[in-house]
């Protein structure tokens, strides 16, 4: 791995791992949760993904906000793994060139992508990285034909580090590891009101204006940045509910709240400035699959969208994950019985 990556993902990576032995526990006396939800406590599992992954975003002029345009990558499918390991769950994965267009009409893509989480019954923390270079632009006042060649920017970087804590309120009755994580298995249908904290980190860099000179006479103030920097954080309310027919389930969640937001840009000329703004964050989830005790597989989709104003240019920022994996849980023995907090203790 790059050690710029490092930087970004060693110490939340560390504080995860440290804390994964709370990995699905819960109170002995709780005669509840058995029912709803089954624990694989002694059970660990590997599984092949392949993910349709998408991280974009858009300038729009508050003015005039016919006159916008949109980042887009073209690089969109990964394939990797997913383990629950040491009583964590780890995913990596990597671009590959399945379903990616045309590189001379849309340029190409490099994408890095990893994600780490730790959860017990009532909380599910979750540190996640994306680094992309190279995108296509599709500005609004431009109509684009079959085969037209779309506008290229492969020194544009986007790198997002987000770190985020769910509080499961009916944790009792409901899992929300079950369909997206297949740590646990929910065993009935039902439903939990949600609550997350969401800290997230969005830098978009550029050797010239992010904005390219010849599009800046549809925006205002605001328009020729290089650099930007958006540091956030943001509460999530929301509920999700898990539909359960035999070992068959159905998810849907939706959360939605007010962020802050600390914004560092620097302009083309060299100047640098600081500001605040205060907007929203919303982010829905839908999961489909089967989830028994010898194997799983699912369908996931993921979406997470924010937003934030320098001067008169609005930037929003979308990450979606369209994931399809399929695994098998095998018996823990040996090593693979540790937890990672008993690991990094006997370092």
């Amino acid at each position: 791995m790059h050690s710029h990556y490092l930087k970004h993902i060693a110490l939340p990576a560390i504080f995860l791992l440290a804390s994964g032995g709370a990995v699905a526990g819960f109170n002995k006396r709780d005669s509840i949760r058995p029912y709803f939800v089954k624990i694989y406590e002694k059970q660990f599992f590997i599984a092949p993904l392949l993910s349709l992954r998408t991280a974009t975003f858009q300038v729009t002029n508050i003015l005039n906000k016919k006159n916008k345009i949109s980042y887009r990558p073209n690089n969109e499918f990964s394939a990797g793994i997913r383990t629950h390991i040491f009583g964590i769950g780890i995913e990596g994965s990597v671009s590959v060139p399945l379903g990616r267009k045309n590189s001379e009409r849309f340029g190409t893509t490099d994408v890095f992508d990893l994600s780490i989480n730790s959860v017990s019954a009532k909380w599910i923390n979750e540190f996640g990285f994306q680094h992309y270079t190279g995108f296509y632009l599709k500005p609004s006042w431009i109509k684009f034909n079959k085969g037209d060649i779309y506008p290229q920017r492969q020194g544009i970087d986007l790198r997002t580090t987000n770190f985020s804590s769910l509080y499961i309120f009916n944790h009792k009755r409901f899992s929300e590891v079950s369909p997206y994580l297949f740590s646990e298995h929910q065993v009935n249908s039902s439903g939990s009101f949600i609550l997350g904290l969401i800290f997230s980190r969005t830098n978009i860099s550029s050797d010239n204006s992010i904005i390219s000179t010849e599009y800046q006479s549809y925006f205002a103030d605001g328009a020729n940045y290089r650099h930007m920097d958006f540091v956030s954080l943001g509460v999530l309310p929301g509920y999700s509910y898990t539909f359960v027919h035999k070992n068959f389930f159905l998810n849907l969640t939706g959360q939605w709240g007010p962020a802050h937001y600390w914004i560092n840009y620097k302009h083309d000329n060299g100047g640098e400035h600081y500001d605040f703004d205060i907007n929203f964050v919303y982010s829905y989830r839908l999961a489909l699959g089967y989830n028994g005790d010898d194997f799983f597989y699912g369908l996931t989709y993921k979406s997470k969208n924010t937003q934030s104003q320098i001067q008169d240019t609005r930037f929003s920022a979308s990450n979606s994950n369209f994931r399809i994996l399929a695994g098998m849980r095998l018996k823990e023995k040996g090593i693979f019985t540790k937890r990672m907090k008993d690991l990094v203790r006997g370092i």
